[in-house]
């Protein structure tokens, strides 16, 4: 059985919620099997987790009964940050960046731009056969 997903960006984020834990707005992936026992489980498991807080801390709690530890993808982002991204882009690993949640709460990577023009510049780095994210904003 496999949990695959990232922690936030945010330290006092993974802090008050779980270093161990996929963070929902980011992505999270089930194998088959693990879904499958969840489907026999999740019901009752989620009644004994009412003070947990979001459906992604009680389906931690639910797959940590099951003693299923997260894989980490990095390409998956929570992105519980605020203001300026620019050195967390430019130190993200070289892998495909996945999924962004909460983008509009940083300070513009393109400024002049609206959302469709900077999604147009991302992709356009993407398109010319840069696949990580700091080259495809030009942050090296």
């Amino acid at each position: 059985m496999v949990y695959v997903g990232a922690l936030s960006e945010s330290h006092s984020a993974n802090t008050y919620f779980s270093h161990s834990m996929a963070f929902g707005g980011g992505g999270i992936a089930l194998s088959f099997p693990l879904a499958a026992a969840l489907a026999q489980t999740l019901d009752v498991c989620i009644k004994r987790y009412p003070k947990l807080y979001g459906s992604d801390d009680r389906l931690h709690a639910c797959i940590t009964e099951l003693g299923v530890p997260l894989s980490r993808e990095y390409g998956f982002h929570q992105w519980d940050i605020r203001g300026n991204a620019h050195g967390l882009l430019a130190s993200h690993p070289i892998v495909p960046f996945i999924s962004i949640h909460h983008v509009e709460l940083v300070d513009p990577i393109y400024p002049g731009l609206n959302s469709l023009g900077k999604s147009g510049a991302v992709y356009e780095g993407y398109e010319n056969g840069t696949h990580e994210l700091p080259a495809a904003f030009n942050l090296l």
